[in-house]
């Protein structure tokens, strides 16, 4: 009757813009997904910035996403993961042959062992030898994300990398067949090599990513970097000649180096797929494919048919959910803390027992409540009048028993229980007070109503009625919002109750609502505690959904002299460019346990000076720090 112990499995895809769920029913059936925007601010090159909002934002995410089960299969950050492919003797066991491969790792990337986490995973033999894939994190990344899925309510029983994600929801195993997947994100390039047998043989990366082509179009056009990624996401390849030119030429890196990974690696490469945000753009794959003189190929997980469009951003879940759904999710590489900081976390945050004890525990309850229902009834039975006795009389209360007799509209009084009371000719439940609040509110209000236009799909809130005035929100079309006051061409909404702002009236409806009728106000649309900008408000759970706050920008010279640069330790070294872009011409290069003072941050660079010039670094190579910390 019960199915409480079906195995249910649950991936969970964190980046710097948004995050992924997907649970399955089977190795071919989807049963929820979901996905959702982050704002700005909440993660930064896979660090966690503002741990507060994003906690508070991932509850009420996966409050709305259906998914029931605590335990999750999370992918790490990419771009904080360290890999390497080594080979040692063959015949190693046991600790032994960790020692060695802990010695061979160290030589190629420079780390403390007691700052990381890692885990190895063994390919294949050939002659003497026997290569293991090697791949860590540091411990601080690590931990942060656990406690994060702590802190939601969840359990998680795997960390692991996104590559390895993808090659189990792309891939097939086939013998003897190697495949790749250019993994083309917000940020970087993960090219990533799988033999036959799904392991990951090769993974290289690259600075370079979609804001970087949108990036190039900003700068070519003179333009503001959303209009930019519109434009980008409009054109693609096949649009605009000009556009098209624009992004080819933020692509020639990645091709480049997928042309050396083919050239240099020691097997012919049968099967080249594109996944990422970056494979949406039209003609990407046709493109890759001439360049390439290979059949390149958007990758797709078939069991996501019925998500269509979207289903790139979908394919890192799903093969995290394929991995919870296994018989032993935890075997394979496992970047998970140990045992011990996991439940000394959760004894902190008081989590809830896991699933099979509390569905025990509900399993019970139903039973209880089914007897006490039972018993109830037989109660009422027995206290019934004699013949559906009605007593008729008139608008006074008449206490009878444990019963009272409340005069209805039409004057006749009917006999109803001590809980209840006739409110308008209705039956309501008489509770406690927040059993009263749970009701719907009754309110009567002539308004006009703002709503955007449908062939809108975001439009902005501004604080001024002018063009160059601070963006504030970001609404979407369909949605009504009252209306404030009209100045010439703009009108001025209530974004939600703390938030105000101004719209172009070209991209919206005034609609007029004159309504003298009370009219319903349902619980999912009243005010509730929300943190924004790390302050709790009230603002309604709709608005929730639907507006994108727009945090005012820093202003670079606060920064100025108070902060500097440290490179990140897994780093050998890393280029100086004139410009921030990496068709700027290098002038130097900086190394780690150095300071370097920090001048300005420009789409995802930083300036800094060095001893008698001024460069740009790629951000997502080194930390930024106070000086004051």
């Amino acid at each position: 009757m019960f199915n409480f112990f079906k195995k249910s499995a649950f991936g969970l895809d964190i980046s710097d813009y948004s995050v992924e769920v997907l649970e399955l029913k089977s190795k071919i059936s989807v049963k929820n997904f979901a996905r959702m925007t982050l704002n700005p601010g909440f993660i930064k090159g896979g660090l966690i910035l503002n741990k507060k909002a994003l906690t508070q934002s991932l509850k009420e995410f996966l409050k709305t996403s259906a998914i029931k089960t605590q335990n999750v299969v999370l992918s790490l950050p990419e771009s904080k993961i360290f890999f390497d492919f080594l080979a040692v003797p063959r015949g190693l066991k046991g600790k032994k042959l960790k020692r060695t491969i802990l010695a061979e790792a160290q030589k190629n990337t420079p780390f403390r062992v007691d700052k990381i986490y890692w885990d190895y995973k063994k390919v294949k033999t050939v002659g003497p030898k026997q290569f293991v894939i090697f791949i860590a994190i540091f411990k601080e990344i690590a931990n942060d994300y656990s406690q994060l899925l702590i802190e939601v309510g969840l359990k998680p029983i795997v960390l692991e990398t996104e590559a390895m994600a993808l090659g189990r929801a792309i891939l097939k195993s086939k013998k003897k067949v190697c495949s790749m997947i250019v993994d083309i994100g917000a940020r970087t390039a993960n090219i990533s090599i799988f033999n036959g047998s799904q392991n990951i043989e090769w993974l290289s990366k690259l600075p370079i990513g979609g804001n970087y082509f949108t990036q190039l179009i900003s700068n070519n056009l003179s333009i503001d970097f959303e209009e930019a990624d519109k434009i980008k996401k409009e054109n693609g390849l096949t649009g605009d000649v000009g556009i098209a030119t624009i992004i080819q030429n933020g692509l020639k890196d990645i091709i480049q180096e997928v042309k050396n990974v083919i050239c240099n690696y020691e097997r012919p490469i049968e099967n080249i797929f594109l996944t990422g945000g970056s494979a949406k753009m039209a003609g990407i794959a046709n493109y890759f494919s001439e360049q390439i003189k290979k059949d390149v190929k958007i990758g797709k997980s078939t069991i996501l048919e019925k998500i269509k469009n979207d289903s790139v951003f979908y394919n890192t879940v799903i093969g995290l959910a394929l991995r919870g759904l296994s018989n032993d999710p935890k075997r394979g590489i496992n970047l998970l803390p140990p045992n011990k900081f996991i439940k000394q976390i959760e004894k902190e945050f008081s989590i809830k027992p896991t699933f099979k004890v509390r569905y025990i525990f509900v399993f019970f309850f139903l039973i209880f409540c089914a007897w006490f229902i039972s018993f109830e009834i037989s109660n009422q039975k027995e206290n019934l009048p004699l013949n559906n006795q009605r007593v008729v009389g008139t608008a006074e209360e008449i206490e009878r028993k444990n019963e009272i007799i409340v005069s209805t509209e039409n004057s006749d009084v009917a006999i109803i229980k001590e809980n209840e009371i006739i409110e308008g000719g209705s039956v309501l439940p008489i509770n406690n007070k927040e059993t009263q609040s749970q009701s719907t509110e009754l309110v009567s209000k002539i308004t006009a109503k703002i709503t955007v236009k449908n062939n809108i799909s975001r439009l902005n809130v501004r604080q001024k009625p002018t063009t160059d005035s601070q963006i504030v929100a970001k609404i979407n079309s369909g949605e009504a919002y009252d209306l404030i006051e009209q100045q010439d061409n703009w009108y001025k909404i209530q974004v939600n109750v703390d938030l105000s702002g101004w719209i172009a009236s070209d991209y919206a409806i005034l609609n007029k609502v004159t309504n003298n009728q009370p009219r319903e106000i349902p619980l999912s649309q009243k005010e509730t505690p929300v943190t924004i900008n790390n302050e709790q408000i009230d603002i309604p759970v709709e608005i929730v959904k639907s507006v994108e706050i727009i945090e005012p920008t820093e202003a670079v010279e606060d920064k100025q002299g108070s902060f500097f640069i440290v490179l990140l330790q897994n780093n050998l070294w890393l280029n100086v460019r004139k410009g921030p872009g990496l068709n700027y011409q290098i002038v130097s290069k900086i190394y780690p346990d150095q300071k370097y003072d920090f001048v300005e941050e420009r789409d995802g660079w930083y300036e800094i000076k060095l001893d008698n010039q001024i460069g740009w670094v790629f951000s997502q190579y080194v930390s930024l720090i106070n000086e004051q910390e």
